[in-house]
């Protein structure tokens, strides 16, 4: 089990407000073992020589890429672009790759998909996230049902779950047990009564507002961490939130790094 980064929370309409070696200094100077890498870093378009460069300075700075992410699964095309993605991850010593599904009809991609991964030694996974076929613990395992595949998994989330009133803690990781591949981090609180406020995000009708870890009103990180210890998780846990309105993305990257510490060490993960 190793604890990194999305670039996300340096994620600006127009870019990173670091360059990507800037990003993996920060990284290991905070104190995280690896990074996750935008669509907008790297992806199946990506130059070799480019996708050479981000793997010399993952190397240099000494983090693991923790996971790239697939465009979908829409069509034939996006099949074939997902495909060339399990390439580039491999250049880059990484064997997990995210990919969302969200109607039914890319179940079939997905099972292809994922026999392709197979070949290459890789696994895949969709995010719990409102709107897909991972909604919820019920329609995730469901899902998973209809791909068939071992080496198709579950970043788990618990906001999500939390979006929608269901348990999102304990009880929800130790019912997808070992299908969770992944643990994404992030914190989000119920907006103020006719709060007006232009970060909060609209979830089964009822605003919310980014959170700092563990702030009262946020998942309960502790109970998810303890369920993780319970079915023996060994993935990557990624900090994937977006920026937060008033921390610094630095100070907030510091912030998570001591809460996911702290939280893993108490449910005895290493």
């Amino acid at each position: 089990m190793f604890l990194a980064l999305s670039a996300r929370m340096f994620e600006r309409r127009t870019g990173y407000e670091l360059g990507f070696e800037d990003l993996a200094a920060l990284a290991t100077e905070v104190g995280y073992d690896g990074l996750e890498l935008r669509r907008r870093q790297v992806n199946e378009t990506s130059k070799p020589a480019d996708i050479a460069r981000v793997h010399g300075i993952l190397r240099r700075h000494n983090v693991r890429c923790s996971q790239l992410t697939a465009a979908g699964l829409e069509t034939r095309a996006a099949m074939d672009d997902a495909t060339r993605l399990l390439a580039v991850a491999l250049a880059l010593e990484c064997r997990l790759v995210r990919v969302q599904l969200v109607r039914d009809d890319e179940v079939a991609f997905a099972r292809e998909l994922a026999d392709r991964a197979a070949e290459r030694g890789m696994r895949l996974m969709s995010q719990i996230h409102s709107g897909s076929l991972f909604a919820d613990v019920e329609m995730a395992l469901n899902t998973l049902g209809k791909i068939g595949r071992d080496n198709f998994g579950v970043a788990f989330e618990a906001s999500q779950l939390m979006f929608a009133g269901q348990e999102h803690g304990e009880g929800a990781v130790r019912s997808l047990g070992g299908k969770i591949f992944a643990c994404l981090l992030e914190a989000y609180k119920p907006a103020p009564a006719g709060s007006n406020s232009s970060e909060a995000i609209i979830i089964s009708g009822r605003p919310w507002l980014p959170a700092i870890p563990g702030e009262e009103g946020s998942a309960d990180i502790a109970s998810v961490f303890h369920g993780l210890k319970a079915v023996g998780f060994q993935g990557p846990t990624v900090v994937s939130c977006a920026r937060h309105p008033e921390v610094p993305s630095r100070e907030l990257a510091a912030m998570w790094r001591d809460y996911a510490r702290k939280a893993m060490a108490e449910a005895g993960l290493g």
